[in-house]
């Protein structure tokens, strides 16, 4: 945290994400983002636990009454958690004046719909699957892609082609990139949990880091064959600098 903090030096806000299933260190950890500089927390419900809607809002006050400062960045995280309603996330907006934003995801269908009426409160950053031209078109801020941090350049030209509404450009970088990713993704999610192993080994197709990483457990590394199969998947993608050697 303090090496960001010193690396930014002030120059842009920094989000320091604050999660645990003790309100106890989730408060600490927040009174101490607030106290070193952070510009927000990214604060998500307890998981583990099944919390209620009167559980989740009084999860978010108690921190919100022990900092003063600090903007929050609700993280409605369904898989792991409550799937946050749409009332209870308006609800935290017009009582506690610091939640701001809400990276936003939910299993729920309505999608697009929920994102419109979210908006009318916060920042909204949908976590994507495939949705981001929808839902910046329903009034999201922005999106979240795990294929940004392994190729920045295609989330950027995504992201300027919904901007500017040349909705024909996005719609072909989604279907071209986005759509063939998230379908290797969930075949490879049925084997082996989380998403560090599939964002390694597309670094490691590129050259940025080994050739054959090492997930950590749960997450599985890759076989040979899957490791071939995804850089078949990339390349045909279009992502620069791709390399079946080595494998």
């Amino acid at each position: 945290g303090m090496a960001a903090i010193q690396a930014a030096a002030g120059r842009v806000p920094l989000v320091f994400s604050v999660q645990s299933t003790a309100l106890t260190e989730v408060t600490a950890l927040a009174q101490w983002a607030e106290k070193v500089g952070f510009y927000a927390i990214q604060i998500s419900p307890p998981y583990y636990w099944a919390p209620t809607d009167e559980d989740t809002y009084q999860w978010y006050k108690a921190v919100h009454d022990a900092t003063s400062t600090i903007q929050f960045a609700v993280y409605n995280i369904p898989w792991n958690s409550i799937d946050m309603s749409v009332d209870l996330l308006v609800r935290m907006a017009t009582s506690l004046d610091r939640c701001k934003t809400v990276k936003y995801a939910t299993k729920r269908l309505l999608v697009e719909q929920e994102v419109a009426e979210l908006s009318k409160y916060y920042a909204v950053i949908h976590n994507n699957r495939g949705f981001s031209i929808s839902t910046m078109m329903k009034g999201a801020t922005g999106f979240i892609m795990d294929l940004s941090m392994v190729w920045p350049a295609h989330a950027f030209k995504l992201y300027d082609a919904i901007l500017k509404k040349n909705y024909q450009v996005a719609m072909e970088e989604n279907s071209v990139i986005d759509w063939p990713y998230n379908v290797f993704m969930e075949k490879m999610l049925a084997i082996s949990s989380g998403e560090g192993n599939i964002l390694r080994e597309a670094l490691a197709a590129q050259g940025l880091v080994s050739d054959a990483p090492v997930s950590r457990l749960p997450s599985q590394s890759y076989t040979k064959e899957q490791r071939a199969e995804l850089r078949a998947v990339l390349k045909k993608m279009g992502m620069p600098n791709v390399t079946v050697a080595n494998l």
